[in-house]
């Protein structure tokens, strides 16, 4: 050992050194621990990202406020902060528009597993009664465990396949719209049954991460009373992105809603390349031009198809990370 470091100027320069280290540390992690609060009377409360929900709760019905408020909970969560949703104005709900918040605050979650969600509940009425019996709360990751009821069909969630719940929806059709043949339930059976095998085999990638692999489905009657509104939902990588493209100009050259529009067209798109795989959403056009189900939509990355009138759209420049499907029952 030098004798330099054994004299007692070098032992002191050494000890105020690794106290200034200490210090600089200790400022950095003061710096991450800040947070802002507002002080009452006897108690403080953090500041939260409070987030104001769009009086009509639904995609299809009210595309870009309420793609908005989902960007708006997709920035938050790339920040890392706490969140808050206010649903106070809420006057109105469609099964795509809760299904797809859960979506999305399963994402936030899984980013931000420390994270605090909160929120609160519309004032409405008939709003508040479709959060409570449909277990959106659950979903939410809310300690609310409200009691369910049979007037809507609560959230159903899963990463398989599951005939079970099919099932149950079917059943529930039945009971709702007062049909005892079995024939035309079949038809609700067959479109979710495709649309669970479609979520495990292309939505997701093999290796799955936390939290992934999902879907949610919700049924919901109409205000007619003859009509069940369906969605099913979830946070994969969208059919854009998973189909087989036959054409280089296929991926180049069509917007998203093209190509959700020819795999529904066109057999053959599976990325499978299996002969028996890719007949799912050609089966949900078949049950619209039999009119058996009406309104099928289908939303995934930036745009979307409306089966019924053969249209397909864009979302404006926004984008969502996944596929919805929506369709409705009707009796005849």
């Amino acid at each position: 050992m030098k004798k330099i470091f054994l004299l007692t100027k070098f032992r002191h320069f050494n000890q105020l050194k690794s106290k200034k280290c200490m210090l600089v540390r200790m400022k950095r992690k003061k710096k991450k621990r800040i947070r802002k609060y507002i002080s009452t009377k006897n108690k403080q409360y953090i500041l939260k990202n409070t987030i104001k929900a769009p009086e009509n709760l639904s995609m299809i019905e009210n595309m870009e406020n309420y793609m908005d408020f989902l960007d708006e909970i997709d920035y938050y969560g790339f920040k890392r902060q706490d969140l808050e949703l206010d649903f106070s104005e809420v006057k109105n709900i469609t099964p795509d528009g809760l299904l797809m918040i859960i979506a999305y605050l399963n994402r936030y979650k899984n980013r931000n597993p420390q994270c605090n969600i909160n929120g609160n509940s519309p004032d409405n009425n008939d709003c508040f009664r479709i959060f409570e019996e449909s277990c959106f709360y659950q979903y939410a990751f809310s300690n609310h465990r409200p009691k369910k009821d049979d007037i809507l069909l609560s959230i159903r969630s899963d990463m398989m396949i599951c005939p079970d719940d099919a099932g149950a929806v079917a059943k529930f059709v039945r009971n709702k719209l007062g049909i005892n043949d079995l024939i035309f339930t079949k038809a609700i059976y067959t479109v979710i049954m495709e649309s669970m095998t479609n979520v495990r085999d292309h939505a997701y990638k093999k290796k799955k991460g936390r939290g992934e692999g999902y879907w949610w489905l919700m049924a919901m009657p109409a205000k007619n009373k003859n009509t069940i509104r369906f969605a099913l939902v979830d946070n994969g990588k969208g059919i854009p992105k998973t189909m087989r493209k036959k054409l280089i100009s296929d991926d180049v050259l069509k917007k998203d809603g093209e190509l959700i529009q020819a795999t529904v067209l066109e057999n053959k798109r599976s990325s499978t390349k299996l002969h028996y795989r890719g007949r799912g959403l050609p089966k949900m056009k078949e049950l619209v031009t039999s009119s058996k189900i009406k309104n099928l939509n289908i939303i995934s990355r930036k745009g979307g198809y409306f089966i019924d009138e053969d249209k397909t759209y864009d979302l404006n420049d926004k984008e969502y990370f996944g596929t919805v499907i929506c369709w409705e029952f009707f009796k005849e």
